[in-house]
């Protein structure tokens, strides 16, 4: 995208009340014009993607990212972040007790029999 049709967009956007949008899209065309490494053809994010003015997030320490590797990153957390992971020693499945501990049953159940037989 060149930076004639970024700033005819937030033109449009500002035209339809959204100034946020406009805003944002003002600010990533001054930046990416501003930003030495960036080449004419707007460059390529590491996986690939084109780190158009659109497609690049501007985080507020300057550093740019490109969305769709957001939006891909969010996605892996979100499939994996009410997962239980397996257990280190034997590689069953975890449970959460009472007390809010996860443990694995079986390894529960082995470490119980050992301290019975050290008590005994």
């Amino acid at each position: 995208m060149e930076m004639t049709e970024s700033v005819e967009m937030a033109i449009s956007q500002l035209s339809h009340g959204n100034t946020n949008g406009a805003m944002q899209t003002l600010k990533a065309a001054i930046r990416l014009v501003h930003d030495r490494k960036v080449r004419n053809d707007g460059g390529y994010c590491i996986h690939g993607h084109l780190m158009s003015l659109t497609n690049t997030y501007l985080r507020p320490d300057g550093y740019r990212e490109c969305r769709q590797c957001i939006a891909d990153r969010k996605s892996r957390y979100r499939a994996t972040a009410g997962a239980v992971k397996p257990c280190r020693v034997c590689g069953g499945p975890r449970r959460r007790e009472a007390s809010g501990l996860v443990r694995c049953r079986a390894c529960a159940t082995k470490r119980e029999a050992r301290r019975r037989k050290a008590a005994a």
